[in-house]
Parts: C-alpha cells; sequence; structure tokens
C-alpha cells in the first residue's frame, strides 16, 4: 500500500507534493515532480512513507536543493572546469549572488539556466542574470523581449530549443524542426542552444549528432550526462559544452565534485 522513500538530502530539506486539490505539503528539500497524485503518509529523519500510484519499483524523480551550494563551488574552485552555473531556483537572490561574485573572483564563467517557459518567468530570470553577473542565461523558451535585453546588458543567451514541458524537463519535437527553429534564431542574434538532448522522448543521439553538425553556434547539452557511455556519445556529437549536476552528487564519476570534474575533464580530453 506504500512506498518508502529514502532520502539522500539533508534533515531540515523540503519537498513540495502537489494533492488532488492542488494543495501543498512541505516535508523534504527537493521536490516530486511530473504532477504525480501522492497522498503523504508520514515522515522519519532518514525516509518519507508516501502512498504511491507508480507502478512497483518505479523512480520518483526527486530534485536537489543544495544548501551548501557556497561549499560545494569552494571545493571544485580549483578544479580544470572553468564554466560554473546553477539553476534560477530555490537558492536566495542575494545567495545566489554571493557565490556567483566568488566564482568570477576564482576567474570562471558564471551560467544561470533558467528553467521557465512564459516569457514573464523567463524576464524575471534574465534580470535575476543581470543582478548575478552572470555571463551567459541558458534556458527559457526563446521570446524577443528576452532576446533584446539579453542584448542590452551583454549577456549571452542560449534559449531552450523544441517542446520543453515539465520540471525537470522533458524535450519532445521533432529533430528537423529543432534545427530549423535554432538556424530562425540564430538570426535574430541568439548566441547558442540550451539542448535537453538526453531528456528527448525520441532518439538523443541522433538528435544530438545531427543538431550540433547543422547548427552553426555553440549548444550546450544539458541534462542526465550520468555515465561513461554518454560521454563517449558526447565525443562524437562534439558539441560546444555539456552540464553535469546531478550526477556528480551521485558521485557517478568518483567520490567528491573535484575529483570527478576532473576526471570528466580528463576523459574528454584523451
Amino acid at each position: 500500500e506504500a512506498t518508502r522513500v529514502k532520502c539522500l538530502f539533508p534533515d531540515g530539506a523540503d519537498i513540495a507534493l502537489k494533492g488532488h486539490s492542488g494543495e501543498a505539503f512541505t516535508v523534504l528539500k527537493c521536490f516530486l515532480t511530473y504532477g504525480a497524485d501522492i497522498a503523504l503518509k508520514g515522515h522519519s529523519g532518514e525516509a518519507t512513507i508516501v502512498k504511491c500510484i507508480f507502478p512497483d519499483g518505479a523512480d520518483i524523480p526527486f530534485k536537489r536543493h543544495v544548501s551548501s551550494a557556497y561549499k560545494v563551488f569552494d571545493n571544485c574552485k580549483n578544479s580544470k572546469a572553468n564554466y560554473f552555473g546553477f539553476k534560477e531556483e530555490p537558492l536566495p537572490l542575494d545567495e545566489m549572488k554571493k557565490i556567483y561574485k566568488y566564482m568570477k573572483d576564482c576567474g570562471k564563467k558564471t551560467v544561470l539556466e533558467v528553467v521557465t517557459y512564459t516569457e514573464e518567468e523567463g524576464l524575471e530570470g534574465a534580470k535575476m542574470a543581470v543582478e548575478c553577473g552572470c555571463d551567459i542565461l541558458m534556458g527559457t523558451m526563446y521570446y524577443d523581449s528576452i532576446n533584446e535585453f539579453c542584448k542590452e546588458h551583454n549577456i549571452k543567451y542560449m534559449p531552450f530549443i523544441g517542446e520543453v514541458i515539465e520540471r525537470p524537463s522533458i524535450l519532445k519535437g521533432n529533430v528537423d524542426d529543432m534545427i530549423n527553429e535554432a538556424n530562425r534564431l540564430l538570426e535574430k542574434g541568439v548566441y547558442g542552444f540550451d539542448l535537453l538532448g538526453y531528456r528527448f522522448t525520441g532518439d538523443a543521439v541522433e538528435l544530438n549528432n545531427k543538431f550540433v553538425s547543422e547548427v552553426n553556434a555553440p549548444v550546450c547539452i544539458a541534462g542526465s550526462v550520468n555515465s561513461y557511455k554518454r560521454l563517449d556519445e558526447l565525443k562524437e556529437a562534439n558539441p560546444w559544452a555539456f552540464t553535469i549536476g546531478g550526477a556528480f552528487f551521485e558521485n557517478k564519476f568518483g567520490n567528491d565534485f573535484s575529483e570527478q570534474i576532473n576526471k570528466v575533464y580528463d576523459y574528454m580530453d584523451k
């Protein structure tokens, strides 16, 4: 009747659960996604017990809130990565500005990825990127207003491409349509694209390879880069960049952050 979900997040974290009538319950510091109907049954320090409508053995997706983000960056500031950033929520703006300043002081290029889909939310994210002094704005669905705002403030704009839904994001659409859309947006002056290749509902490898080869602009493949197999695929696609976040928290490439970053860097550099 109930699934015990082991929590890997710090005590005192938040979880947003949406009930049938839209009410929210707060329990742990992450978000259950995809609009799942879950009735809260109980809570302990190590686990949350929920009545689950997912099939037996199904994974329930969580989104981490990194309450120690400053320390995480401090741990890997001397790693080989030159670009650092995070998403627009849920860190408070003052904390974001503090971390981004530290990144800049360490000589890093800074990126804010905004996972929103409306024009109003996207503009708010772009304003946040300006306040934080970011070099690059990734994400948002493309809008002329966001593009013009980024140009005015000397921020490189890399919007999502295709049909993006949910959070964590899912990418839908036709590969050729995405390529045509990207080439149209390049004529409007965007810097490059945030391609959610491994969140694609179709053939991710085909999308990554074809998009990178037919779009003459920086392409960052973001999301679910979590294995050496995918690193090999990215070597073949040869995008301008790719992001890794959750896989480092799950120690997919080693132990601490700095070690994992350098392992991935060296592997891609072979």
